[in-house]
């Protein structure tokens, strides 16, 4: 089966995804803003390229998930009831895109030790991730988001120097980050975001930036004073 796509799904009772229980293997899984409870071993589902769960408020499980080792996509996001363990990442070594949110069950990094390069990053709101030595193997070529973490430097962070693109860098409610030391020496980005990092007291990481194509805002940082 090439796709399978449930969006929107809030008024389907839980038998309507039974079906899902006779695929064994897809090009893509798109589950958004759905009723689905869960994914667990009951279901026996490889996903050979994209898979994204999203704003799933009552799913608790992907266990029954598994990946091939070079994915276009990893998404799960927004499921706020998503339980752990999650281990089914430790085989993926590649993926243009890998986003993850946590919440109150999922509150550190699932292991990803064989990844090594994305075009995208996003982790969101993993409560126990506190420095970035977890994906320090991990080569961002073209956009990182980071936003609702308590790490307090960028140490670890891997960024593909010689990428063609311009850096999207987008930095949210980091309440810990004090400055962007750690930061590797780029030259220029497309777009920088600083919002909500009510620690950040200076601009030190960042000055090599020599060009920012499109937008650089800074916004609600209290203890910033200087940004020379």
């Amino acid at each position: 089966m090439s796709s399978v796509r449930f969006f929107q799904g809030t008024q389907l009772n839980e038998s309507s995804f039974d079906i899902l229980k006779e695929v064994e293997t897809t090009e893509k899984l798109d589950i958004g803003q759905s009723t689905l409870r869960t994914l667990d071993q009951n279901f026996q589902i490889k996903v050979t390229s994209e898979f994204r769960v999203s704003s799933c408020s009552n799913l608790e499980s992907i266990e029954g998930i598994s990946f091939n080792d070079q994915m276009k996509m990893v998404n799960v996001f927004n499921c706020e009831n998503i339980k752990g363990p999650i281990d089914n990442f430790e085989n993926i070594t590649e993926s243009e895109t890998f986003r993850f949110s946590g919440n109150d069950f999922i509150t550190d990094l699932p292991p990803i030790p064989l990844l090594r390069k994305v075009n995208y990053l996003e982790l969101n709101n993993i409560a126990d991730l506190s420095d970035l030595s977890r994906i320090s193997n991990i080569e961002v070529a073209r956009q990182l988001d980071l936003a609702d973490l308590n790490i307090n430097s960028l140490d670890g962070l891997n960024l593909d120097l010689n990428s063609d693109s311009d850096f999207l860098l987008a930095f949210i409610r980091l309440p810990n980050l004090e400055n962007f030391s750690g930061i590797p020496a780029i030259e220029k980005a497309g777009i920088i975001l600083v919002r909500d990092c009510s620690s950040l007291n200076s601009l030190i990481g960042l000055e090599f930036l020599k060009e920012v194509d499109n937008i650089i805002e800074l916004s609600d940082l209290p203890s910033l004073k200087n940004i020379n």
